[in-house]
């Protein structure tokens, strides 16, 4: 159950004059290639002399999560594969980890996109420089309870294509239980293995719909795989549309399978809610998924 390494949790830059170079605009781009990469690509290098297969992942400074560009570069390709693993944390966390102060969650909601935008921009072009995947290790809100800042971090990453995994339940005792609505807000629907090249896809918490466009390619004989948490999303069941393919799981399965039509060139596949549905949905407001920054 290993998918990879994460080199090194949130790097401190170290000395003050270092520190406040990662924190201006540019980044520190002297520290990331001539300190940090070489360092983490020792890590890599010792990795590689017991498992040469599974994705080693390399983490920038943790200026990176106030959306600070990185400037690794491709590693030597005994290091291969290697991918990147970043965070996205609302720069309001910190401080309401410190005061709990309710006024920081709007703030945060007001505030935030931009730099959360800019991180997944920033991340897109690091894992091209690497070669490999971006993958969201850390994602968090301002506050835990703040489900409306986590679902847009989390439509956010199906706008830029990215996985994630949710690494922050030790802090608030939430692997033993999770409010419904946030479990709602966590396990959603994403595609698992596409067979092609994604279009777009995203999944609206507030209604329940799931929406994918990819186009094919020739040689992949696999279907496409999309996961579909139904005892969380859809108690009463779901439906699925696909143009330009057909189904061919059984109804109401976890791992929905779609097959492209022969000679389709695009398959759009859709889920919703079984008619009678009455599943309790938060009503959040729409997310602003890619503003420009600053």
């Amino acid at each position: 159950m290993v998918l990879g390494y994460d080199l090194m949790n949130e790097p401190w830059p170290g000395e003050a004059a270092t520190n406040s170079a990662c924190l201006s605009a540019a980044g520190c781009p002297e520290f990331d290639r001539s300190t940090l990469e070489p360092f983490e690509s020792s890590l890599a290098r010792s990795i590689r002399a017991v498992d040469g297969r599974r994705t080693v992942f390399y983490e920038p400074t943790i200026w990176f999560n106030q959306g600070r560009p990185n400037h690794f570069t491709r590693p030597p390709k005994g290091l291969w594969p290697a991918g990147f693993s970043f965070h996205n944390q609302c720069p309001t966390r910190a401080a309401y980890q410190v005061t709990h102060d309710p006024a920081l969650i709007e703030q945060g909601h007001r505030t935030c996109p931009p730099i959360e935008a800019a991180v997944m921009h920033h991340a897109d072009n690091i894992a091209r420089s690497l070669g490999g995947p971006p993958l969201m290790t850390e994602v968090a809100a301002t506050a835990n309870e703040d489900y409306e800042g986590l679902n847009c971090l989390l439509e956010r990453d199906d706008h830029f294509k990215t996985g994630f995994t949710y690494g922050l339940s030790w802090n608030s005792g939430e692997l033993r239980t999770l409010a419904p609505q946030k479990a709602r807000v966590i396990a959603r629907v994403y595609p698992r293995a596409i067979a092609g090249t994604p279009i777009h896809y995203g999944f609206d918490v507030r209604t329940g719909r799931f929406e994918l466009r990819y186009r094919t390619r020739t040689g992949i004989r696999g279907p496409t795989v999309i996961s579909v948490p139904a005892s969380v999303q859809y108690p009463r069941g779901y439906r699925v549309r696909v143009n330009g393919g057909r189904v061919i799981s059984a109804a109401g399965a976890r791992r929905l399978k779609v097959a492209r039509a022969r000679h389709a060139r695009r398959v759009t596949v859709e889920i919703r809610s079984a008619p009678g549905d009455d599943t309790a949905r938060p009503g959040f407001p729409r997310c602003r998924l890619d503003p420009p920054a600053g």
